[in-house]
């Protein structure tokens, strides 16, 4: 069944986002999708800015991807078209994702559709996110039925900041499923040998697009430190993920004299090989929502050393899964990347313990669940009405 069946026809949710590409918020939404599947929801998604091969991540050919083709900048023109979009789709409901599609609220109530936004995270500190984009949430307010906060954090600061009334909030976290990514002993020799990983390394690891709010720089500059500090065991860090930071790190890397332990992999579809390889996984972001791939990498069983910001400490218990330290500080950093490279011990307490947290709080079904009875509230007896009588 596709977008804009007929009459008894599961209600269809509309995916509306800036571009499918590799990403967290991205892979929120393509497992939210796939695990979904179409009961009781049909699904759809529109993208204002395009789609990359992320796109095949997709499970079923009955969930339609539609590119708007915005162009940078202002491009009236564009909403014209999301509308017509919409016109034709006849979603019940309308799902946009972050700031750079929450300006679609308005065309969406105007194409008839109701409408839930999501906050994955800013590319700053809480308090520096700019007053514009803060207005530009209060103003959207009206059109948006329930904002979505993936951290307390975030909900906090849509109420505080923002003035989003508590009664139109909801905390859903990420989840993901830990089925296909923990790994034996066995699983992780053959994936370095496969991977060209040293297998006597301690192996520092992280999976994010190169971009600024990451700090890749800053745990560049921490591997340094554990690798002037001494030899033994040998240090790898694998940074894995592609954008525009790609260049400056690469320099960083050469003028560090940081080749031989530093690698840049790029985008890669085989995240779960590169999770058995790692014996740590790294978080510095400056700020984060709920980090996919830190929940990915404690599903891995890896302890996770994550900065103490936006959502990483409802994820990351101190001293127990893993260790936080303060935000853009290298040197603290590379002390508790220390830690785990001389305490093996450690390393595999803090793992089991991060595991068993992902699994009990974090799960990819619970998500899906909330997002189900989100909808179902939003949407109401229509919801209901239409679900009996597919």
């Amino acid at each position: 069944m596709t977008a804009g069946a007929g009459e008894g026809a599961a209600p269809l949710i509309a995916h509306v986002l800036n571009r499918l590409d590799y990403g967290g918020m991205e892979t929120v939404l393509v497992n939210l999708v796939n695990r979904m599947g179409d009961t009781p929801y049909r699904h759809a998604v529109i993208c204002l800015s395009g789609y990359s091969d992320f796109r095949n991540r997709l499970n079923s050919d009955r969930v339609p991807v539609v590119d708007i083709g915005k162009r940078p900048g202002k491009d009236p023109a564009a909403y014209a078209r999301l509308w017509r979009v919409l016109r034709r789709m006849r979603p019940q409901l309308v799902n946009t994702y972050n700031i750079a599609a929450l300006d679609t609220a308005p065309v969406a109530r105007m194409a008839g559709c109701r409408v839930v936004h999501a906050e994955h995270g800013w590319t700053a500190d809480r308090a520096a996110v700019p007053k514009k984009y803060r207005l530009l949430r209060r103003a959207m307010s009206p059109f948006v039925d329930r904002f979505v906060a993936v951290s307390r954090d975030l909900e906090n600061w849509l109420r505080e900041d923002v003035g989003i009334a508590p009664a139109r909030l909801a905390c859903i976290h990420n989840g993901v499923d830990p089925t296909p990514l923990l790994a034996s002993a066995a699983a992780r020799t053959e994936a370095r040998r496969r991977l060209g990983v040293p297998q006597d390394a301690f192996v520092v690891g992280t999976v994010a697009r190169l971009d600024p709010v990451k700090a890749h720089a800053v745990l560049i500059e921490a591997i340094g430190r554990l690798i002037a500090a001494t030899e033994e065991p040998p240090v790898r860090l694998y940074i894995v993920g592609e954008g525009a930071e790609r260049q400056r790190l690469e320099a960083l890397i050469e003028r560090r004299g940081l080749g031989a332990h530093v690698h840049l992999p790029g985008a890669r579809d085989d995240i779960p090989d590169w999770l058995a390889a790692f014996d740590v996984f790294a978080l510095p972001s400056w700020n984060e929502g709920v980090s996919i791939a830190a929940l990915e990498a404690m599903a891995a069983a890896l302890p996770v050393v994550a900065t103490a910001v936006g959502g990483n400490p409802e994820v990351v218990v101190a001293e127990r899964t893993g260790l936080l330290v303060p935000p853009g500080e290298a040197v603290a950093l590379a002390d508790a990347l220390e830690r785990y490279r001389h305490d093996p011990p450690l390393r595999q307490q803090h793992a089991a313990a991060g595991r068993a947290r992902m699994q009990a709080d974090f799960s990819l079904a619970s998500m899906v669940e909330a997002y189900r009875g989100l909808y179902d509230e939003v949407l109401g007896r229509q919801a209901a009405a239409l679900r009996g009588a597919a």
